[in-house]
């Protein structure tokens, strides 16, 4: 015969337990376990999203793994140690994975269009794309004609804190991108062109480096610019362009990453509007397509 003290402590412990997981799951602050990796496992591995997980691929097998299993992943980067993953699911709730362990954690949410995550070299601070707070005149020929525009973001990983770091700009921003030291940002605005800005300060000391729609960063002192039908090589010393990788035409606004290969691997939308990752040989010219529809390239080095 069940004791009747201990069973209904039995079915309180129970009741509190359950709505405890309840509650975790409605607030989202964890995930569940993820597919487990290794930093040493993405080196040297091409990484890109396809039908809503991020996936990655040794180039040389051409056998693709995944390292999530969401299926509504529409923006995502890694860290520089290889160690994290910040994404966006559904363009709306941002999070934070551990590459090792699989544990990711709920960071932030908004009503829609949050893309563009850029983790800091110190995995403390992500930098984003999201609209504007306040409406902007922006039309030339409509003086009534007012909208949110696209802002450059930044959230504390430990407070949470969101901060708006372009808020009285009434310009479209895109594609933040951390320099490895931590110090800069590069980003697209305006019509389009890309800049660099320090990111001790909160001031509009944003530079203008060329015209583009998507950077990456070769070290601290060298940007890549992504335009129309090339890659332009910037050094950020002398502040002028140093190099040229000629592309086909119809290239931009494509995202890209280069590789340690002379491997250059892009978005193409040549054959399929809905894109399919290519790359080219930066050296002998060669090229070839590499995933079909799939988007976002990013090669570890």
């Amino acid at each position: 015969m069940i004791n009747t003290k201990k069973f209904k402590f039995m079915i309180t412990t129970t009741i509190i337990l359950f709505g405890a997981i309840l509650i975790c799951y409605a607030v989202g602050t964890e995930n569940p376990t993820d597919i487990r990796t290794s930093k040493i496992a993405l080196q040297n591995k091409l990484l890109y999203l396809k039908n809503g997980d991020i996936w990655y691929m040794d180039i040389s097998k051409r056998i693709p793994e995944k390292l999530t299993a969401k299926e509504d992943i529409t923006n995502y980067c890694v860290s520089y140690d290889l160690t994290k993953m910040i994404y966006v699911r559904n363009f709306k709730k941002m999070y934070e994975q551990d590459i090792t362990t699989g544990r990711g954690k709920y960071l932030t949410d908004l009503e829609t269009d949050m893309s563009n995550p850029s983790l800091s070299p110190a995995n403390d601070k992500v930098v984003y794309i999201s609209y504007s707070l306040k409406e902007f005149f922006t039309s030339p020929y409509n003086k009534a004609y007012h909208e949110r525009v696209r802002h450059l973001w930044l959230i504390d990983l430990k407070s949470l804190q969101k901060i708006d770091l372009t808020e009285e700009s009434p310009k479209q921003y895109s594609a933040p991108r951390w320099s490895p030291d931590g110090l800069r940002i590069s980003f697209a605005s305006s019509a389009w062109d890309v800049y660099i800005k320090k990111m001790s300060s909160f001031k509009n000391d944003s530079m203008k480096i060329g015209v583009g729609y998507y950077s990456e960063w070769l070290g601290n002192n060298i940007l890549a610019v992504g335009g129309s039908s090339s890659v332009n090589l910037y050094s950020l010393d002398r502040m002028e362009k140093t190099g040229e990788l000629k592309m086909q035409p119809a290239f931009d606004p494509a995202k890209f990453s280069l590789a340690v290969s002379n491997n250059l691997y892009y978005e193409d939308q040549t054959e399929n509007a809905n894109l399919d990752i290519s790359y080219v040989n930066t050296a002998t010219g060669q090229k070839g397509k590499v995933v079909e529809d799939a988007r976002n390239p990013t090669f570890i080095k």
